[in-house]
């Protein structure tokens, strides 16, 4: 599967930094407590997770939670996260899990690892607590935040305002749950959208949310008249910081780029999308002549090439246009690195693969999957 999220924080990068606000701040009581609670969990590596109401999180910690310095005790295999709602709070446990890591079969989670329960937490809605207390097992900070689980329409002019850049993309709606923010787009143009970028009005930042259809899996473009919805993390929208800023938010349509490959909107946004396609484009070109070198008839053959193929795309260089970097140029080598750290995602993904649990064949037909989707994606691109 495509790591979209992961392009996105790329071509995001490209166009601006976003101004993140979210640093470790104490557990604060909320005026207002929500029955309908949910934990948002940031993990060391920026990736987060989503716990709605009642649930258990399990995440193995070699990529996402370990420390870089050994553990002064044990080191564990991975973090467990269970929450359970009440009327007004959210409370939030948290232990670490000792065992082998296994990549040949689905994790059993309690009968395989043994478990050292660690702290517990009762938060309201906009509380944060940093949890150091599992440093000592090798894990790093782990940062826990209550937020609203049940979906609210928020309001135009009450909660955010709206900067149009291009009349081609109407704003919808924006619904919230989580910190989370599902925007819900429609095109008013007379022609397919291919790709857009939003904005979040940072005077640093025009666009620095993109969509673009060529990743999908089917050949779907917005055709006039269509709706799309797509969704975003308040981080990486850059909207608030966590607790909410009392500052309303802008939602900026920044540009779009059309099936015949002409764009509205701003100019920086505009070229940023065409830039940005053309490095995936090229970089997609070598990572596909990588794959097309093995031709693995079998699962072995698959788990014995991969760490040839990795090597290989790790090595791929990040090319210029220009001789000295410009905004266009850095966008263009930030779509080779996206291309880049997606297919290396992807192969990681493959090579750990519960193949007992997927069946004889899942890896050279996963491969062959891949390769096809990346070949279909350069064609839209």
């Amino acid at each position: 599967m495509i790591n979209r999220k992961l392009l996105a924080k790329y071509t995001i990068a490209a166009f601006a930094a976003l101004a993140l606000g979210c640093g470790p701040v104490s557990a604060q009581e909320s005026a207002a407590p929500s029955p309908d609670l949910g934990a948002r969990i940031v993990l060391r590596n920026g990736i987060r997770q989503y716990l709605a109401g009642d649930g258990v999180l399990y995440s193995y910690t070699p990529d996402s939670l370990r420390t870089a310095s050994s553990a002064s005790d044990r080191t564990a295999a991975a973090v467990k996260v269970s929450s359970r709602s009440s009327a007004n709070s959210l409370r939030l446990e948290v232990s670490a899990l000792f065992g082998p890591v296994v990549t040949n079969k689905i994790p059993d989670w309690s009968n395989d690892f043994a478990e050292q329960t660690g702290p517990s937490y009762a938060l309201r809605d906009g509380d944060t607590v940093v949890v150091t207390d599992l440093l000592k097992y090798g894990l790093s900070l782990l940062n826990l935040q209550a937020a609203p689980a049940k979906p609210v329409r928020l309001l135009l002019g009450t909660d955010f305002d709206t900067v149009y850049y291009t009349p081609a993309l109407d704003i919808l709606g924006v619904d919230e749950s989580l910190n989370r923010f599902k925007i819900s787009v429609s095109n008013r143009a007379s022609k397919p959208v291919v790709a857009y970028a939003l904005g979040n009005g940072h005077a640093h930042a025009v666009a620095s949310l993109v969509t673009d259809f060529a990743w999908l899996e089917d050949d779907r473009k917005l055709p006039p008249g269509a709706t799309y919805s797509a969704e975003y993390d308040s981080e990486q929208a850059g909207w608030r910081a966590y607790p909410a800023s009392a500052r309303r938010p802008k939602l900026v349509v920044a540009a779009v780029l059309f099936q015949d490959g002409s764009s509205e909107g701003d100019a920086t946004s505009s070229s940023g999308l065409t830039d940005s396609r053309k490095g995936q484009r090229d970089q997609l070109a070598r990572v596909l002549d990588i794959l097309n070198s093995v031709e693995p008839s079998t699962d072995e053959d698959v788990a014995a090439a991969i760490k040839k193929l990795k090597a290989q795309i790790s090595g791929l260089p990040e090319l210029s246009t220009h001789l000295e970097a410009s905004a266009s140029d850095l966008v263009y080598r930030a779509g080779q690195q996206a291309i880049k750290a997606v297919a290396l995602t992807d192969l990681e993904e493959l090579e750990a693969a519960p193949r007992q649990y997927y069946g004889t064949g899942y890896l050279k037909n996963r491969l062959v999957a891949i390769r096809d989707h990346y070949s279909k994606v350069q064609a839209r691109l």
